[in-house]
């Protein structure tokens, strides 16, 4: 007979056990819901950490960057006036297009919508309109003073808008080079002037910045001025970013702030108030300024780059938080950035050199294969009866007939959009082609050894290469033995 004391010290283990059996069952699911969370932020980071390398301009100091709005071209802009052009996707990143119309500086490049088309401003007061896949220049404006920026229209190329030296904004029209000018009529503003202006991403507004803080909304069409308002203070606009998606607009100001307006409320605003930004964005330790400032496509996240450093300053527009501080070089320098507009790469000018910033990506091939293994030796692999049989055998004939009807037709003719671009973007686009050279521009033809210094004639070749062959012959001739007639 057992003791009572001894069947209470079995009950009491069997309970435990089936409850801890019962805890560890539950939380089993939820520990490996917590590791495909994990798993699954660990992916791509929506920004970028490091420095992936920089691009080799052929001995010319770089100033601005520009990409496409697929991102899949980026132009360079150099200071001795030369304009390079790679593909973003060329791991060699090689140059593949190089312009030398103009004699100066390079203050600003932007692409056409379709990206067949690139317009230059340079210190030399022409504008250039080039065919970047011939590779010439189009039209060619001269300009009565030095042209700071130019952007065409996001809906409408034959629309071009300059801003020159002169504090005047002009539009053009890119077929008959007809001129206006922007006319800033406001009460009270006889010694204010215009600094920078951007397009509304669907090309409706133009909206310019001023030297006391005041913005200035005007119908494209029109040219007609829509309302206008004023930031808190009379600090300088220095530069003006349109979000590619999402209606924001981030401003660059003389007073070492950054800030975010929703293109809703500035045409909702009226005229002459102060209108208050959604989010502002400062270094608040250093008190750093801005040289330039950019934002992803959906404006997620906003970025500085540091006029006094090669340092770059990552905020979250949501909240106004610093997410990451990327830092290079210390020293004057830095003159441009730009942000991908569809992956986390962000590219920088600093003393003359393009540094592209990347999230560094860790490859992880058991998450595209589980049964993934690593091994250290080769090992002979031992195939499976059946495995690689294009046909079973041993299958009935019912079977068979089932496995066909159940086979999938692969269409390789229809064209699928690309989900990214998919949005109010991309209405009224043009199908791409060749013969009437309309549609978008993705890649550009890959060159090798692309040089723009060599200007060697094509005729001297066939010259060069008789002279090779005379050499050789001369060459053959002393080499030859004594007794041997050539």
């Amino acid at each position: 007979m057992c003791s009572p004391v001894y069947i209470s010290i079995l009950l009491i283990f069997f309970i435990v056990s089936c409850y801890s059996g019962f805890v560890i069952g539950t939380l089993a699911p939820v520990s490996e819901k917590m590791d495909a969370v994990i798993d699954n932020s660990r992916c791509v980071m929506p920004y970028p950490e490091v420095v992936d390398g920089k691009i080799d301009t052929m001995g010319s100091v770089a100033c601005v960057t520009k990409y496409n709005r697929f991102g899949s071209i980026f132009a360079i802009g150099c200071l001795d006036g030369r304009i390079f052009l790679m593909n973003h996707n060329d791991i060699r990143k090689a140059i593949v297009k190089h312009f030398t119309q103009h004699v100066s500086v390079i203050h600003s490049l932007c692409f056409s919508r379709d990206s067949r088309y690139l317009v230059s401003t340079s210190q030399d007061m022409n504008i250039i309109i080039w065919d970047i896949v011939e590779g010439v220049p189009v039209k060619c404006i001269r300009s009565s003073g030095v042209c700071l920026s130019a952007f065409f229209n996001p809906r409408n190329s034959q629309q071009l808008v300059v801003y020159n030296l002169n504090q005047s904004i002009q539009v053009y029209n890119t077929e008959t080079l007809h001129c206006r000018n922007l006319v800033y009529s406001i009460p009270g503003t006889g010694d204010d002037s215009f600094t920078c202006f951007a397009f509304e991403r669907h090309g409706k507004y133009i909206i310019c910045g001023s030297a006391k803080g005041r913005i200035v909304v005007y119908d494209s069409a029109t040219l007609n001025i829509v309302t206008f308002f004023k930031q808190g203070g009379n600090h300088q606009i220095k530069q003006i970013w349109i979000s590619r998606k999402g209606d924001f607009a981030l401003t660059n100001n003389s007073d070492k702030v950054l800030r975010c307006y929703s293109i809703e409320s500035m045409l909702n605003a009226n005229r002459g108030q102060t209108l208050e930004p959604n989010n502002k964005f400062s270094d608040t330790v250093d008190r750093r300024a801005w040289a330039k400032c950019a934002a992803n496509g959906t404006m997620d996240y906003v970025c500085g780059l540091v006029q006094k450093d090669h340092g770059i300053f990552i905020w979250e527009r949501s909240t106004g938080t610093v997410v990451k501080r990327l830092f290079n070089n210390s020293g004057n320098g830095a003159t441009d950035i730009q942000w991908h507009p569809t992956k986390p790469i962000i590219s920088t000018v600093y003393k003359g050199e393009v540094y592209i910033w990347k999230d560094p990506c860790a490859e992880n091939w058991s998450g595209f294969a589980p049964d993934f293994t690593e091994i250290e030796d080769n090992i002979k692999y031992r195939e499976r009866e059946g495995e690689f049989d294009l046909e079973d055998e041993d299958a009935s004939q019912d079977q068979i007939n089932k496995e066909q009807a159940e086979e999938d037709i692969i269409d390789v003719e229809t064209l699928d959009d690309n989900a990214v671009y998919c949005s109010s973007d991309e209405d009224n686009v043009p199908l791409n082609d060749l013969s009437l050279r309309t549609g978008n521009v993705w890649y550009l033809p890959a060159k090798i050894d692309v040089d723009p210094n060599d200007d060697a004639d094509e005729k001297s070749e066939p010259l060069l290469s008789e002279q090779m062959i005379i050499k050789l012959q001369e060459r053959c001739k002393r080499e030859a033995p004594h007794n041997e007639v050539i």
